[in-house]
């Protein structure tokens, strides 16, 4: 067959080597709120030097999203985010990531899954060799009790491209809920392999014994290698708090988020958690009613 060549995507090289730079912090494992932000900046001047470059608008929508979600629901990136995705979609109607941008937003910000199955379909069928969109599709069924379909989703999009460290992360993670710990064992073991390094990856896989057997032994120990507290995403002072706690060694709980540098400590789960929370959570461990009931007030409004 004839091979189609992808046409440029801008006409001006510098705008595409600020986008090229944005993907890179865009996709880096870390989940870093600063990488994050140096993708938006890239992306930002890449669209100063070409308003029309629609893949730069998609990522722009895309990474506001990943940070709707780390710093919290705030609507200006909401806004943004949206414009962004339908401005890639109004000049290229036919680009895959700009549906997929559109899918990312209503997936990441709105938690509207049923407008976003559709434009990851579109997304899949315009991008065959990206194996993203199947992976948010797995996602979606994950979230909604589809858990054997979409692990087996994530695992047939890892067999195309076994690299992906987010695929890596959400196998492990699938495996973990579904309570399949031969699984949880073998896909802790590929995310070591992808990212030995990475503070958050030492800290999950750890977590396997303490899930699969009650076993805290292999926990504590991987904070000795993590002697710093100056974790800028709060990976590792999440990580003490919460090994703390199970080990109800409720000093140990306030050392590790005394030591944080910031008032709030970023979170998957919702928006930053305000330390206030965490000290609550103690207090209420060690039966002090009163004083956790003062700390979740002090909480409350975030």
């Amino acid at each position: 067959g004839r091979k189609v060549l992808p046409e440029k995507p801008t006409p001006n090289a510098d705008a595409y080597l600020l986008y090229l730079r944005g993907l890179t912090f865009e996709s880096s494992p870390a989940f870093v709120i600063s990488d994050y932000e140096a993708a938006q900046a890239l992306y930002e001047q890449a669209l100063t030097l070409d308003p029309n470059f629609a893949r730069a608008h998609a990522r722009l929508s895309s990474t506001l999203g990943l940070l709707y979600q780390q710093r919290g629901p705030r609507q200006d990136l909401k806004r943004v985010a949206f414009a962004e995705a339908r401005e890639a979609l109004r000049l290229q109607p036919d680009l895959g990531e700009a549906h997929l941008a559109m899918a990312y937003y209503y997936y990441r910000i709105e938690r509207n899954f049923s407008l976003a199955l559709p434009e990851l379909e579109i997304a899949r069928r315009l991008l065959p060799n990206d194996p993203e969109p199947a992976g948010f599709i797995a996602y979606i069924q994950r979230r909604e009790g589809k858990w054997k379909q979409a692990l087996a989703g994530l695992e047939a999009v890892s067999v195309r491209d076994p690299h992906i460290f987010t695929v890596a992360e959400e196998l492990y993670a699938t495996a973990t809920l579904l309570r399949d710990w031969p699984a949880a064992g073998r896909f802790a073991q590929r995310l070591i392999n992808l990212a030995p390094t990475l503070p958050q990856v030492r800290i999950e896989t750890s977590y396997l014994s303490v899930r699969a057997k009650g076993d805290l032994g292999p926990v504590p120990k991987v904070f000795e290698e993590y002697t710093d507290f100056g974790d800028p995403e709060g990976d590792v002072s999440w990580g003490r708090w919460d090994a703390a706690m199970l080990a109800r060694d409720f000093q140990k709980a306030h050392e590790a988020i005394g030591k944080f540098p910031h008032d709030t400590l970023p979170s998957v789960f919702a928006g930053p958690i305000p330390k206030s929370y965490l000290e609550a959570c103690i207090s209420l461990a060690q039966g002090e009613n009163a004083q956790a009931l003062k700390e979740f007030e002090i909480a409350r409004p975030q």
